[in-house]
């Protein structure tokens, strides 16, 4: 069903919107997904606190020029494309959507934005692959907790072998 004027200036206001607050978006080609898979990925997405949006590339190139995106060539891709917005970090959009992939043949990274630039498929995809910023804290605690916990062993270790010594000594004068 053809979309009319007013249907495009409300997907065009709503992507400078999303443009706007995003931290990064992921460019997917979707081409012979089903109605059903698209569903569920919004729904993961949704979950997480992230935008899916099918939309014109035209419409995608009007909402970036206002966003300034420096590079955007989505007129490079080839077929339909949709757009993934993330608003809380710049990893965790690229990888629900590569895991999602794995799952989900027909869906695939094209492309991306971060920090108001334009991302190859490489770069994604090296994007996804980072840790999360949770599992960077849990190794920073774990690291941070290692020479702690060695000095707490240190201590505790010579209090227990002084205890140790001094209770055979007991022991010595009572035999």
């Amino acid at each position: 069903m053809p979309v009319n004027k007013q249907q495009k200036e409300e997907i065009l206001s709503t992507l400078k919107d999303r443009f706007s607050r995003m931290k990064a978006a992921v460019f997917t080609a979707n081409g012979g997904m089903t109605v059903k898979s698209v569903s569920t990925l919004r729904n993961k997405l949704r979950a997480e606190g992230m935008d899916y949006q099918v939309a014109k590339k035209t419409l995608i190139n009007l909402a970036a020029e206002g966003a300034k995106i420096k590079d955007f060539d989505l007129d490079s891709l080839e077929g339909s494309v949709a757009v993934a917005f993330g608003y809380e970090d710049e990893v965790s959009t690229a990888k629900l959507i590569k895991q999602f992939a794995k799952s989900e043949e027909k869906i695939t990274i094209v492309a991306g934005i971060m920090d108001g630039r334009f991302l190859t498929k490489v770069e994604v995809e090296q994007l996804a692959a980072l840790p999360s910023k949770s599992e960077l804290y849990s190794k920073v605690l774990a690291t941070m907790n290692g020479p702690l916990s060695g000095f707490v062993r240190c201590c505790t270790g010579n209090i227990s072998a002084f205890a140790r010594v001094i209770n055979a000594y007991k022991e010595k004068l009572a035999s």
